[in-house]
């Protein structure tokens, strides 16, 4: 399961470890809200002109967003 806060993405296997990241303040994340969200990335970085390599991944697509 994936986690997220703020612009920090961490990917936990071993289930008994959830509960501390949800304690931390990290928001548990789904594959598909994570497909959403480099979709979302990749239409502002289209509208801005910037050429998207399609094997990138989510963070580059933020650093990316971040440049702008």
């Amino acid at each position: 399961m994936k986690f997220k806060k703020g612009d920090l993405i961490i990917e936990e296997n071993h289930e008994h470890c959830f509960s501390a990241y949800l304690r931390a303040g990290f928001e548990a994340i789904e594959e598909d809200n994570e497909e959403a969200e480099k979709q979302a990335l990749i239409e502002k970085l289209e509208e801005a002109g910037v050429k998207i390599d399609k094997r990138w991944g989510l963070e580059r697509l933020q650093e990316e967003v971040n440049k702008l």
